[in-house]
């Protein structure tokens, strides 16, 4: 089994440590062998106005950076629903769509991943929670979303040429 990013490219976590505190000193990483984590506050800003704190658990897993994030909201604020766009099967949040995220990438870069597309979830959830629509154009979860991103891609609302 390849052995975790981190251990093999400990120069690169403190590096990443580095930036991540810098720009969010909120965050503080916790390390083992298994696995890179971050917890604590996300605070989300629009311009220089705060809206509101996050309580979160981030995992890097270990292929990162070629695999996204695990975020966790640890407050219950967004609900286990997926019209919040949380994962039922292990309560994540569902930040981004995957194939639309990878499409034109090949790394993820978490300064870039905690600056636009969490702090775009958070301002989604926060909007959709005081006002009930998604201010985005976010696609549908799960599924749903898979096919509405291909379909677009594709040109096509024909379900068997998208799969």
């Amino acid at each position: 089994m390849t052995r975790p990013w981190h251990i093999r490219e400990p120069e690169r976590l403190v590096e990443l440590q580095q930036r991540v505190v810098e720009r969010f000193p909120t965050l503080r990483f916790v390390v083992d062998d298994e696995r890179v984590a971050m917890t604590g506050t996300y605070s989300l800003y629009d311009a220089a106005t705060h809206i509101e704190d996050f309580r979160v658990l981030i995992e890097l897993p270990a292929d990162f950076p070629r695999a996204l994030p695990a975020v966790f909201e640890l407050d219950g604020k967004s609900p286990s629903e997926s019209r919040f766009h949380r994962n039922a099967g292990d309560d994540t949040l569902c930040v981004v769509l995957p194939d639309e995220y990878w499409f034109d990438r090949s790394e993820c870069h978490l300064v870039e991943y905690l600056e636009g597309p969490l702090r775009n979830y958070f301002l989604g959830f926060v909007h959709y929670r005081d006002l009930g629509s998604w201010p985005f154009g976010e696609h549908g979860h799960g599924v749903d979303g898979v096919r509405e991103f291909y379909s677009k891609l594709l040109g096509t609302s024909d379900v068997a040429r998208i799969q």
